[in-house]
């Protein structure tokens, strides 16, 4: 299993060389420069994240990253999840694409299938990768995009472990990679069936208010935090991170379904604590739960990015 990683407008090659020490194994981010936000402004994405300090701007800064990523031996993936494109707007992003790809990104990740098909045609070179907002959630969607020239379906944030596991057989059998959401906010519906900006952008983050629970009193933040793990049981940073649940717990099952790549998005918030508290269960040296040192939260579920009564 490799653990991916999302980056923002403002990381550098540092953040990127950073990760790779720590043991990432693959970065991805969303390019949105002057040319898209000048004629369509940052409401209109083509990568469905709606604010600039989400979005690399600049062709320049990205080469850097992936230029970074590459001599980390980790692979670079641009993100252009938009679920649809007019004519008009598909024209832009087909721009961007051809710079990305002409810029050394190693895959794409698209929600639209008619994005997916034109890709492909053009680009036959570059991996497609399928977002977790396309709602690919039974056997036939997955041999849909598979069919389409897809090389990896992303998992969506609302799919339990038991349908996961069912989907990451039939994507294997296809000669496909799999990849799943191991921290970070599960979504309140469907993504790949809302058409609303991703948190409404607003002081009150309406996606994920159904799930605020108190482990910290973060003052007017309106954020939650992992509790601080252990120190000397295992060597993670004792720094706060505020990055929704925890989907430790589910990482050896996800691994049996031979799921290959766990990811945690990041294009907001600083995820190092994540990266070490991941890496650290997937390497075997802690379980979730000792790490964690919340036994009511973990007894409770409301805090598991993949809860057991989800499973089904």
């Amino acid at each position: 299993m490799k653990l991916v990683a999302g980056l923002s407008g403002s990381a550098d090659s540092g953040n990127v060389r950073r990760f790779v020490d720590l043991g990432i194994g693959e970065f991805f981010a969303g390019f949105v420069p002057k040319s898209w936000s000048d004629r369509w402004g940052f409401e209109l994405s083509p990568n469905r994240r709606y604010r600039e300090g989400n979005q690399v701007d600049r062709i320049e800064h990205l080469g850097e990253l992936i230029d970074a990523a590459h001599a980390g031996a980790c692979k670079f993936v641009v993100t252009f999840n938009e679920h649809y494109y007019s004519d008009v707007t598909w024209a832009s992003a087909a721009a961007l694409v051809q710079q990305v790809v002409e810029r050394g990104a190693d895959a794409l990740v698209f929600a639209s299938p008619a994005a997916c098909k034109a890709v492909a045609k053009e680009h036959p070179g570059i991996d497609i990768h399928v977002s977790g907002d396309a709602g690919v959630a039974n056997r036939a969607a997955v041999h849909f995009f598979h069919d389409l020239g897809a090389r990896r379906i992303i998992f969506p944030r609302h799919l339990s472990l038991d349908r996961i596991e069912k989907l990451a057989g039939e994507a294997t059998s296809l000669g496909m990679e799999t990849e799943a959401f191991v921290m970070g906010e599960p979504c309140v519906f469907d993504g790949a069936r809302c058409f609303s900006g991703h948190g409404y952008g607003t002081a009150r983050d309406f996606c994920n208010a159904h799930s605020r629970i108190v482990v910290a009193d973060l003052g007017s933040s309106n954020q939650r935090d992992l509790p601080r793990p252990k120190v000397a049981a295992c060597g993670v940073s004792p720094r706060v991170m505020s990055l929704g649940r925890c989907g430790l717990c589910a990482i050896e099952r996800l691994r049996a379904a031979k799921v290959g790549y766990l990811k945690v998005p990041g294009r907001a918030t600083d995820i190092s604590h994540a990266i070490e508290l991941v890496l650290t269960v997937m390497a075997g040296r802690a379980t979730g739960p000792a790490l964690l040192q919340a036994p009511e939260l973990c007894a409770s579920g409301e805090f598991c990015y993949y809860p057991p009564k989800q499973d089904r």
